[in-house]
């Protein structure tokens, strides 16, 4: 496997990742969520 493919798999895996967490926080996971983001936030 050259470094090319691995890039383009890690970036393929790092926006499935985000959107799976957009999908939940909008499903109603958000009110887990919101105190790590209000956290981070400050």
């Amino acid at each position: 496997m050259n470094l090319d493919r691995a890039y383009r798999l890690l970036a393929l895996f790092y926006s499935l990742i985000l959107v799976i967490g957009v999908i939940a926080l909008m499903v109603g996971g958000g009110t887990l969520l919101a105190p790590c983001i209000c956290c981070w936030a400050h």
